[in-house]
């Protein structure tokens, strides 16, 4: 999907691992199915946020979304790998993971949820800056 043209990434196996350790930016993944309405609800409130996309634009995000809506396995062992078996599940990975841990968004959320934990993401850039 490419939400608020945000330039979103399409997921497979090991995208996110391999960016976590070359690309030195954070990373939101956004695992979603069209069937779902708590992730379409979730993507419309957050990524339409002037605040939200301004901030995302400033600390230089990349985007990968899981897209599960044909439910694929391979996106179920994933989900596993982030002790997770439902969505939604949103991923926000700081640059500096693991050190950082990622924070996870597995309920509704709204867009000043999604500033608190950008501006995190914020002080562990500068922290480590």
């Amino acid at each position: 999907h490419n939400v608020a043209g945000l330039g979103w990434q399409e997921w497979n196996p090991g995208k996110v691992e391999y960016a976590l350790k070359n690309n030195g930016r954070p990373i939101w993944v956004d695992y979603t199915a069209d069937w779902w309405p708590t992730c379409k609800v979730n993507e419309k409130r957050v990524f339409s946020d002037d605040r939200v996309l301004a901030k995302l634009k400033e600390l230089n995000f990349e985007f990968i979304s899981v897209d599960d809506t044909k439910r694929r396995p391979d996106i179920a062992l994933d989900l596993l790998r982030v002790n997770r078996s439902i969505i939604p599940v949103n991923l926000i990975y700081p640059p500096n993971y693991p050190e950082e841990p990622a924070i996870m968004i597995d309920t509704l959320c709204g867009p000043d949820e999604a500033l608190k934990i950008l501006d995190r993401i914020q002080e562990v850039i500068q922290a480590s800056n």
